[in-house]
């Protein structure tokens, strides 16, 4: 187990790690959405309260993919993680 961890930690330490982000819009009767890091500009702000989590996302429509999307009344699960 030792083994594992240092070879986490020093993966971490290195300069490659990449960070993966998802959020996944979803709504009753309906297909979920899912929206890659590819499209995500950047998380300027995210704020958690012991009843709430807010976050503003800016997303990248230079090719249009959201201008149809009405996503008014969807939920949002945002995944934060990296790839050793």
């Amino acid at each position: 187990m030792r083994e594992l961890i240092a070879a986490i930690l020093a993966k971490q330490k290195t300069s490659s790690v990449k960070p993966l982000i998802k959020v996944t819009f979803s709504k009753t009767g309906e297909s979920d959405i899912v929206v890659e890091e590819d499209k995500i500009l950047m998380i300027p702000s995210q704020e958690e309260t012991t009843d709430s989590q807010t976050a503003e996302i800016v997303f990248d429509n230079s090719d249009g993919y959201f201008t149809e999307l009405a996503l008014q009344g969807w939920d949002a699960l945002v995944e934060l993680g990296m790839e050793l």
